[in-house]
C-alpha cells in the first residue's frame, strides 16, 4: 500500500506544492522579521541622538527593501543628529 502512495503521481504532486508552499512561506517569515529587526535598530540608534518623529518613524516601517533598510542603519549608525540622518536619507 504505502509503494503504492509512494508512487502515485498525484499524491507526488500534491505532496511537492505543499513543500513548496511551506518553503516559501518560511522564507517570507524571515524576511519580514530581518525587515522588522533592522528597522527596529534605525530607531534605537536615532532615539539616541533625540526624539525621531512620527513621519521617519512610519517610513522606517513602511519600508520593506532589505538593502534600503541596512543602508539607513549604517546612515543612522554613523550620523550625529536626526536631522542630518534626514538629509541623508
Amino acid at each position: 500500500m504505502v509503494d503504492k502512495v509512494k508512487y502515485d503521481k498525484e499524491v507526488s504532486i500534491s505532496y511537492m506544492k505543499s513543500y513548496e508552499r511551506d518553503w516559501m512561506m518560511r522564507n517570507e517569515g524571515r524576511s519580514e522579521g530581518r525587515t522588522e529587526e533592522c528597522a527596529e535598530s534605525i530607531k534605537a540608534f536615532l532615539s539616541d541622538l533625540g526624539t525621531v518623529p512620527e513621519n521617519i518613524s512610519k517610513q522606517i516601517d513602511r519600508e520593506t527593501n532589505l538593502d534600503t533598510l541596512r543602508h539607513w542603519m549604517k546612515l543612522a549608525a554613523k550620523s550625529d543628529s536626526i536631522e542630518e540622518f534626514m538629509e541623508k536619507m
